[in-house]
């Protein structure tokens, strides 16, 4: 038919619905052993959200800890690092003081909730107390222990809190399933060194015991 003008129009809404803002439930200073470890737990750090999960909340690092190192799994958290609410939940964050002397840490972030809603910058007190609990029975060795660098040519760094109060064991394998290196570390220490470099290129695994828990790293060395 003949073509016609469109004079007005409009758009109607069939749903009022204004989305929430997330909001901190707990904001608490976290209490670590000097030179140590603890888990950011939701007993000390949690958000909640209206409209949003625990999975839809997501926490950003704006400035990170200046005297120690806030981790997700084997993960350090810089500037503009993000891990969930569930993360906190699951026991996948925690903080480890570096053992410089210092008694007062922070780190703060903002709070998305991903569909527009946020927490304005905030700031997450830390305090190192002698008598603090000692969260590592709490944490997989697997997770207090930091391989680095991976790939390497040739040295390779493990690193331990010094509140793993068990004495380690490192047995270096090839593919084949050869002990090429042992080396040891006493309670307390908190690096080790390995030397990698007589060894061929490949895929290494170290088998690192501490008491009665035995974990397997994999190293590749590539020069």
């Amino acid at each position: 038919g003949n073509g016609g003008l469109l004079e007005t129009w409009g758009l109607d809404f069939c749903a009022d619905f204004t989305p929430q803002a997330p909001y901190l439930v707990k904001n608490d200073t976290l209490l670590v052993q000097p030179g140590g470890l603890r888990l950011v737990e939701n007993e000390t750090l949690l958000s909640e959200d209206e409209d949003n999960t625990a999975g839809e909340l997501t926490y950003t690092v704006v400035d990170p800890p200046q005297h120690g190192t806030l981790v997700w799994f084997n993960n350090d958290l810089p500037a503009g690092g993000t891990f969930r609410q569930t993360s906190i939940n699951a026991g996948n964050v925690w903080y480890v003081h570096n053992g410089d002397g210092s008694e007062y840490d922070d780190f703060s972030f903002v709070v998305e909730d991903g569909t527009g809603g946020w927490i304005s910058i905030t700031q997450f007190n830390i305090k190192m107390d002698a008598d603090a609990p000692i969260a590592t029975e709490d944490i997989a060795l697997d997770q207090q222990i930091r391989v680095f660098p991976n790939p390497t040519s040739g040295l390779v760094t493990l690193e331990m809190p010094a509140s793993l109060n068990e004495a380690m064991q490192v047995q270096v394998y090839n593919l084949q399933g050869q002990a090429l290196q042992l080396r040891e570390a006493p309670s307390g220490q908190e690096r080790l060194e390995l030397d990698l470099s007589n060894f061929p290129n490949g895929l290494y695994f170290l088998t690192i015991t501490a008491g009665k828990e035995t974990i397997t790293k994999k190293v590749t060395l590539q020069r």
